[in-house]
């Protein structure tokens, strides 16, 4: 290396020519080997990475560390990667957690690692006794020393050379969809050990040094956009597996999938358990969709899996969910997240305490626009992962997310966001015209009759009654409403569109002329509106303005719905009340009273669910359970 390092001097017995040759031969070797390779992933190509450094070096074992922003203000160096002489089966990678991964925060204040050094200074340095070695930057006065350096003296080492691996910066938010691109600022070092501060194979220079991190930078970008790749093929064949085959139970379609992706993850990423959480329809709240487990605080299942929820701001999971950044809890940190009233739903089981392992909150969200403002992504759900297995071999437990694993979690939720979006949109649609079909009954019914009768009269040689083509023009005016909100699309909420409405002309007496044969047909049933002597309730005329501010078709909808559901359920030979009712400070409102099976305690607290019907209720009527 230069003279111009003090720390690189090293004398051997070796010829002036013999040596020349032997760096250039060892150099050519080194970049035939690592710039020629074909990718295949990080778990494989790190460790041949390691591999060529070993053989270009002569060390006795060789050491990939790794570093990521996203990791804190103070980022860990994690290693990543190892391979021994020969490989040597008597070789153990570290036994000490705090070499594995390297904190800063552990470390003196005034002093910093070998790796934050030649980061900083962004060249290779040979330390010839790693026990005295020490340096001091005049620009921020401060200390760098080889801080696991217990360890390696157990192990044997004397010296090392260290060698940075610069990564390119990004340089948009938008190059984090490339698999060639990366995120965030990694930042990398190959330590090379020795067992003797005075190694026998001969050095290359230190500008040699920079130029094979160089190449070793390559080959590191290059493993992660070949594993990226392999990701982008799983899930785009994932996602026309199930894009393509609409038919069926649609939400069911979509555990599946997201089953299958959580089990890509835990193969690409090696983790350990994984939920997904969607937002629900109000955006306000997350629920979960899809996992290997969840759990409360006191180790009992939800009854359904979308009870696992949280809502904007609420536990850490909702709070990645509202500010979409992600959170990354390393073993021993934000222990009080662990505490009852710091979560709601865990990932691991009863035996498997969450605090002795890892885990990491990922927002999935929106792609950027084509501006590339960050602010106009939107956050759809949470990604949570738990627990990781490393890629060394014989390693203790992990207690952190590498920059491997970070960087491939990015990447698979930016490419899961449109899918699950696309998904979304399916079954909304499915939802949409369910609720279309369930509202189209009475009207239907009532058409159905109308024809009968006024089949059965013009069979007598009569004219239909004149209600009859009343009632008729109502249902098509009910049924022609139902179809434009067909042409809704399913990802954006119906345009709420008040008119000015009296409420008994516009509304209520066409509604009663149209059920009132329905519910005498149906069930011999009587519907009365404007009960005034009804449970004190009022007349609708006198109890409501002359007129008010409403969306016709929607106030028309929900009270067909209600009375329909009246008479399905309802007693036989009873009576359905509609009345009207002012309330100070909280606005009008009409009630719809029956006799019949009623609502269970248990089953109030479902009845506003999306396809829930009670047992009973199914025995009573067909229906698809729309909810209130």
């Amino acid at each position: 290396m230069s003279r111009k390092n003090p720390d690189t001097p090293i004398t051997n017995s070796i010829s002036s020519k013999s040596r020349e040759r032997e760096i250039i031969r060892r150099r050519r070797e080194f970049y035939s080997k690592v710039l020629t390779a074909t990718p295949d992933s990080p778990a494989n190509d790190l460790q041949n990475l390691c591999r060529c450094w070993q053989e270009a070096t002569g060390a006795d074992w060789v050491w990939l560390w790794l570093s990521h922003e996203v990791d804190g203000e103070k980022p860990a160096w994690e290693l990543t990667s190892v391979f021994s002489k020969d490989c040597d089966p008597n070789y153990r990678v570290p036994n000490d957690p705090s070499v594995v991964t390297l904190r800063q925060s552990t470390i003196a204040s005034n002093s910093a690692c070998v790796a934050e050094y030649c980061s900083v200074t962004r060249r290779p340095v040979f330390i010839k006794n790693i026990e005295t070695w020490k340096r001091t930057l005049r620009s921020n006065e401060q200390t760098f020393k080889v801080v696991c350096k217990n360890e390696l003296l157990s192990m044997g080492c004397r010296a090392l050379l260290a060698v940075p691996l610069i990564f390119p910066k990004s340089n948009s938010e938008a190059a984090g969809m490339s698999p060639y691109s990366l995120t965030g600022n990694i930042r990398g070092l190959i330590c090379s050990h020795f067992t003797t501060d005075n190694p026998g194979i001969p050095f290359q220079s230190e500008e040699s040094y920079l130029l094979m991190g160089h190449a070793s930078t390559q080959s590191v970008i290059a493993s992660f956009a070949a594993e990226q790749h392999q990701i982008l093929f799983e899930l785009d064949r994932l996602a026309t597996q199930f894009l393509t085959t609409q038919c069926g139970n649609l939400v069911l379609k979509r555990h599946d999938f997201l089953m299958k992706v959580i089990n890509l993850v835990k193969h690409h990423l090696r983790v350990q358990f994984a939920s997904v959480f969607y937002r629900t329809s109000d955006k306000e709240s997350i629920e979960c969709l899809a996992t290997t487990g969840v759990w409360n605080p006191d180790g009992v299942t939800p009854s359904k899996l979308t009870d696992a929820r949280y809502a904007r701001r609420e536990s850490i999971t909702g709070t990645v969910f509202d500010s979409g950044e992600p959170f990354i809890h390393q073993h021993g940190q934000v222990a009080a997240r662990i505490g009852r009233d710091k979560y709601k739903w865990r990932d691991t089981p009863n035996d498997t305490p969450e605090e002795s392992l890892p885990w990491v909150c990922y927002p999935i969200r929106t792609p950027e626009t084509v501006s590339g403002d960050q602010n106009e992504r939107i956050t759809l759900g949470v990604l949570r992962c738990v627990g990781n297995k490393s890629l060394l071999a014989k390693a203790v437990p992990r207690l952190n997310f590498d920059p491997i694993q970070l960087h491939a979690l990015d990447f698979i939720t930016r490419q899961l966001a449109p899918v699950l979006e696309t998904l979304a949109s399916y079954i909304n649609r499915e939802r949409v015209i369910s609720i279309i079909k369930h509202d189209l009954t009475a009207p239907l019914n009532m058409i159905e009759d109308s024809v009968y009768k006024a089949g059965e009269q013009l069979a007598r040689g009569t004219p239909p009654n004149q209600y009859f083509i009343q009632d008729l023009q109502c249902c098509v005016h009910i049924a022609k409403s139902l179809a434009r909100d067909l042409d809704q699309s399913p990802t954006e909420f119906r345009e709420f569109d008040p008119q000015p409405t009296w409420m008994e002309a516009d509304i209520v007496s066409k509604i009663q002329n149209l059920l009132r044969h329905y519910a005498c047909l149906s069930n011999d049933m009587d519907i009365r509106f404007n009960a005034s002597d009804r449970f004190g309730r009022g007349h609708i005329k006198e109890n409501f303005p002359k007129r008010l501010w409403l969306d016709r078709n929607l106030i028309s909808r929900a009270l067909t719905n209600l009375i329909v559901n009246a008479v399905k359920y309802g007693d036989p030979d009873t009576t359905i009340y509609v009345s009207a009712r002012k309330v100070d400070g909280r606005g009008f409102y009409l009630d719809i009273e029956n006799r019949g099976i009623g609502v269970t305690p248990s089953e109030s607290k479902r009845i506003f669910e999306d396809g829930y019907r009670s047992p009973r209720a199914e025995e009573k009527a067909l229906g698809v359970g729309m909810g209130l």
